[in-house]
């Protein structure tokens, strides 16, 4: 059996045209392939979500409390930390701010409950600059992990940023 076409008169000349069943499926066809991207897009921008005690580890952060203390020295400075807190801290992020940059470094420090350790920071060698920044900021790194997967990855509490004195 041979479909043929419709034929239909546009201003005075004939014009071949899908059949209506064609032209639906061809619509399906490409919403289908529109919500395919939408859903990949939305996937990578989404990310993955991180859990802590089986919430969202951005409400741990608030319990990610410590305590420092900070010696000074000429080109480093030396960082006592101790957990206070209700969440052992995984490590801990540190960001020197200069007048026209920013330097960033991560310290492997595990810290249980009233755990405490130190962090020797060279500008030198750890920022690669010779001088201190004009502003040292500390944030703890909890690990969380990821929802409905056995991964761990580490989540930076931006929020729960301290400054370090470098007098």
């Amino acid at each position: 059996m041979k479909k043929e076409m419709r034929k239909i008169r546009i201003s005075g000349k004939e014009k071949k045209a899908l059949s209506p069943a064609i032209a639906t499926l061809l619509i399906i066809a490409l919403v289908v392939v529109l919500i395919a991207i939408i859903l990949l897009w939305a996937r990578t921008w989404l990310g993955e979500r991180l859990q802590k005690f089986n919430n969202p580890i951005e409400n741990s952060c608030s319990q990610a409390i410590y305590e420092m203390n900070s010696l000074p020295d000429s080109g480093s400075v030396s960082i006592t930390i101790t957990n206070t807190g209700n969440v052992p801290i995984y490590s801990f992020e540190l960001r020197g701010i200069y007048t026209d940059t920013e330097k960033v470094k991560t310290y492997q420090l595990n810290l249980g409950k009233t755990d405490s350790g130190r962090i020797d920071l060279d500008f030198g060698s750890d920022f690669s600059e010779s001088s201190a920044p004009d502003r040292l900021v500390i944030y703890p790194v909890l690990a969380g992990t990821v929802a409905g997967k056995r991964i761990n990855r580490p989540y930076t509490c931006l929020g729960e940023g301290k400054s370090v004195n470098l007098e």
